[in-house]
């Protein structure tokens, strides 16, 4: 998990499971963990990073310190920092990093974009 750029691909709702909603330009929303417990953050125009905790599947991302751009009318910034504050478990699963934001069951998923740079 650590040391890769993951590529934020689409999220699905609990609520509808068959409805996947797929993010335009993975390459903008990116998460990278590193093994010193700190993380990046890309949010389309926005870069930040934090410090994160995890044990086994739990993981919880400290607040980041990002900086606060206005990414145009269709970015997803705004959904995606929301999604990533209320995170509480993560699950490699076929190649992809799945994040569980809150306890409805909601997932987001990620795919492996490369090597992450600290």
């Amino acid at each position: 998990m650590t040391g890769i750029e993951w590529q934020w691909t689409s999220f699905q709702n609990f609520d509808t499971p068959e409805y996947q909603m797929m993010v335009p330009d993975p390459e903008n929303y990116t998460l990278a963990f590193f093994p010193d417990g700190t993380y990046h953050i890309k949010a389309d125009c926005n870069n930040g990073s934090g410090n994160y905790t995890l044990e086994g599947n739990n993981l919880t991302l400290g607040s980041a310190s990002i900086t606060r751009m206005a990414c145009g009318p269709y970015s997803m910034d705004g959904e995606y920092m929301s999604l990533l504050q209320g995170v509480g478990s993560a699950a490699l699963e076929e190649e992809q990093l799945v994040l569980y934001p809150g306890i409805e069951g909601d997932k987001m998923f990620f795919t492996n974009g490369g090597e992450a740079e600290q």
